[in-house]
């Protein structure tokens, strides 16, 4: 699950005015927030977000604005049987909640911002990475699944999901200003509560059945420790969630894998993955195992990555990395203002 603060909005970077490049740069790190990187060697960092980042009316303004986003919703509605863009586009945040209908419209959302940038972002290396849901998403992207066949995997998934959180009454919570060391300390006096999601260098989210739960949240709040509850129907990336992971297990072997085209960065191991073999068992850990958002960011970073880009609604991811790579700049892009807003800069960036 997700908590951030907003990322740069399409509209903000267009305002910005720009200075002449200098020698095969873009613009100055003071321009643009940071862009250290050699335009001919920048590589992009394209990330996309999971549940927890739905939005009333998410997607509708690509897929008025471009019929390749148009498509890839009408293909998703053919392959789940679900009213994708009734639900994107219409239905009230609170019908958008239930994870069964949340994942398969966040990853259209997703998906259909990726088939607009995609054009754009070739020139440049891509690496890709998702958050839970949204790795989901990145493998599409990177060939390893067919469209149609990912839509179906994702409904199965979030099917799964919201099974095995029927069999356990239990939640997330958000530990915000504590580090990854002293959030581990905490749990190891409350077993069922787990280590879910390593948002950020300070922001980590814990899981488990209500009562330990519970208990652990009344710990935290005596030692003063912010808490935020999240509003998900399960103890999601733990171990609670081992019968969905044998459903899934199912739904992939029914489903063809592909090798990734482009580097493709695992949840479960902050990784790079490509093979078929890896890309699955990795799905199958994530379920029941911690998003190690930080160590993928960080990874990426390292190898050379000098701009995020999140496709997808709201702007959750690039407020995390702002928090684990400040220097790194990340524009989010989920409307024709923001995807107007990276082809200006990418286009500017290659007159230098």
């Amino acid at each position: 699950m997700l908590r951030g603060r907003a990322g740069r909005s399409g509209q903000e970077w267009s305002d910005r005015r720009r200075r002449p490049c200098p020698h095969g740069r873009l613009w100055s790190r003071t321009d643009m927030g940071g862009m250290p990187a050699e335009v001919a060697d920048m590589k992009i960092g394209v990330v996309f977000p999971g549940q927890g980042s739905q939005e009333a009316g998410m997607g509708k303004e690509m897929a008025s604005a471009f019929p390749a986003a148009a498509e890839l919703l009408a293909l998703g509605e053919t392959a789940t049987g679900i009213p994708l863009r009734e639900m994107c586009f219409d239905a009230p945040l609170d019908a958008l909640t239930r994870t069964e209908v949340c994942q398969p419209c966040v990853f259209a959302v997703g998906l259909l911002c990726w088939a607009v940038c995609e054009p754009i972002l070739q020139r440049h290396e891509v690496l890709l990475a998702g958050h839970s849901l949204g790795e989901y998403t990145a493998l599409t992207a990177a060939g390893v699944f067919a469209p149609a066949d990912a839509f179906r995997l994702v409904q199965r998934r979030a099917a799964a999901m919201e099974q095995a959180s029927s069999l356990v009454a239990g939640g997330m919570l958000a530990v915000l200003g504590r580090s990854e060391d002293e959030v581990r300390q905490m749990t190891s006096g409350h077993p069922g509560v787990f280590v879910a999601n390593l948002n950020a260098p300070e922001q980590v989210i814990v899981a488990g059945a209500a009562q330990p739960l519970d208990a652990f949240a009344a710990e935290m709040r005596a030692q003063r420790v912010r808490i935020v509850p999240l509003k998900v129907s399960g103890p999601f990336h733990t171990p609670l969630m081992a019968p969905a992971a044998k459903e899934l297990a199912m739904a992939l072997d029914r489903t063809p894998i592909a090798t990734a085209r482009m580097t493709v960065y695992a949840n479960c191991s902050g990784l790079p993955q490509t093979r078929p073999d890896e890309i699955r068992d990795n799905l199958l850990r994530q379920l029941v195992s911690p998003v190690r958002w930080v160590d993928i960011v960080q990874r990426m970073t390292e190898a050379g990555v000098g701009l995020f880009v999140e496709l997808g609604p709201k702007q959750v991811l690039c407020g995390l990395i702002s928090k684990i790579v400040p220097d790194i700049p990340c524009l989010s892009v989920n409307g024709p203002a923001s995807f107007d807003a990276l082809r200006e800069f990418l286009a500017e960036g290659a007159r230098c």
